[in-house]
């Protein structure tokens, strides 16, 4: 990008000690669980140079800059404008050559959707850590401009304290993963192209919990009896479930 300001390694002087993990604390007037960070210089919150992980789900949107960004030790050069999505428990960090234009999302399952028994929605989705790798897209024009109208609008939520702020907020970001899924995969239903074409939804679904619950306690626990439970089926069910969906045992 010609006349981008270059950046310096490591401009912020972070340590470099064990795996940080970040989490969404309190914030005077801002939604619980939520936050949404416009980023057109290096900041914290968003653009840690070295390999952390959250405790909650992350949409970026990049709109402008250049080099890296490293997911699950995954490189993904950036080609703005796009979309990057990143779970809870997946390792990242940025490694930037000039100084981007961003826009954060960061937001839990509990803000997203507060009934425990009705998330199976978010596995639905093929945007978030799978068995694939780390996921992104490049926008075209007119999705670009949804994405951004939609960012707009939560920001200008998320400045004044208004009557519902937190169900249209909820909606906004709903509406912001369905499009954002349609964009990745055009056809009615929400799959990955290494998916077995006879896998179905609530199989492909359970394998995606199975993935991002690993992602979260994969340095404590490496059972797949232990996530089996968690899981509310047998570890034989499990490995046929992971075996049909990724041609993979649990182990793997």
């Amino acid at each position: 990008m010609p006349g981008a300001e270059p950046l310096q390694d490591n401009p912020l002087g972070i340590s470099r000690g064990p795996l940080p993990v970040h989490n969404l604390g309190p914030e005077p007037k801002q939604p619980a669980s939520f936050r949404i960070l416009r980023q057109e210089v290096v900041d914290l919150n968003l653009l840690a140079f070295y390999p952390h992980r959250h405790e909650f789900y992350e949409i970026i949107l990049v709109l402008e800059g250049q080099g890296t960004h490293v997911v699950d030790f995954t490189p993904l050069p950036l080609d703005p404008p796009e979309l990057h999505f990143v779970s809870p428990g997946q390792v990242h960090f940025w490694d930037l050559e000039t100084r981007p234009h961003m826009l954060a999302i960061l937001f839990t399952e509990d803000f997203l959707i507060p009934d425990p028994g009705q998330r199976s929605f978010l596995y639905t989705l093929s945007l978030f850590n799978t068995w694939e790798g780390p996921q992104s897209m490049v926008l075209e024009k007119d999705a670009c401009e949804q994405v951004q109208a939609l960012c707009s609008t939560m920001e200008e939520e998320c400045a004044h304290s208004r009557f519902a702020r937190e169900t249209l907020l909820r909606s906004l970001l709903t509406s912001l993963l369905i499009r954002a899924q349609r964009f990745a995969d055009p056809s009615d239903t929400p799959s990955l192209s290494g998916e077995d074409p006879v896998c179905d939804q609530e199989t492909t679904s359970l394998a995606r919990r199975f993935v991002r619950l690993a992602a979260r306690r994969f340095d404590t626990e490496r059972s797949v009896a232990a996530y089996a439970k968690a899981l509310n089926i047998t570890p034989g069910h499990l490995a046929d479930v992971v075996r049909k969906a990724t041609g993979q045992t649990p182990g793997r």
